[in-house]
């Protein structure tokens, strides 16, 4: 794959209707958040300022543990090419489990995301993990989380169905 081909199927932006929006919705809904939950931020979990944790603790004891890791989109920093992008990819490095994975994407996201996730899940799944696809219809990349919003959306669904 040449850059501008990979610059199609991994730059999420290219097929965000309006990212200043999400950006914006997302920003406001982080804000009410940390304002109205328990929490603690910025835990170094790495070496680098980057590599934190915000933990919001749930207000039942016991209750199941629930991380949202969001990829990171690192072409503004770097030049991706065929190499990184393969080397890269979290399916090369799958092991045994106990965690349940849910996987979201944006079904109106570029294919590679949709590709990207069900191999993983594939992946997942072959190694004895257990591991759930919740494709949010009509979204796109920046979209896809707001589905956390909507209790009865394809990827609340999942996460019910993971604990």
């Amino acid at each position: 794959m040449g850059q501008p081909e990979i610059d199609e199927a991994y730059d999420p932006l290219r097929r965000v209707a309006d990212a200043a929006a999400s950006n914006r919705q997302l920003a406001e809904r982080s804000e009410q958040a940390r304002r109205e939950l328990p929490h603690r931020l910025g835990i170094a979990h790495g070496p680098t300022r980057g590599e934190t944790l915000d933990i919001f603790t749930a207000d039942v004891p016991d209750a199941p543990v629930f991380f949202f890791i969001r990829g990171g989109y690192p072409q503004p920093a770097i030049q991706l090419d065929d190499g990184i992008v393969q080397r890269s990819s979290p399916v090369r490095h799958v092991r045994r489990c106990a965690t349940p994975v849910v996987l979201a994407w944006g079904g109106a996201a570029q294919d590679a995301f949709a590709q990207q996730s069900h191999g993983f899940h594939a992946g997942w799944q072959a190694a004895g993990n257990r591991s759930a696809p919740a494709p949010e219809d009509g979204a796109d990349h920046l979209q896809a989380v707001q589905g956390f919003e909507q209790p009865d959306s394809a990827l609340c669904q999942a996460l019910r169905g993971s604990v």
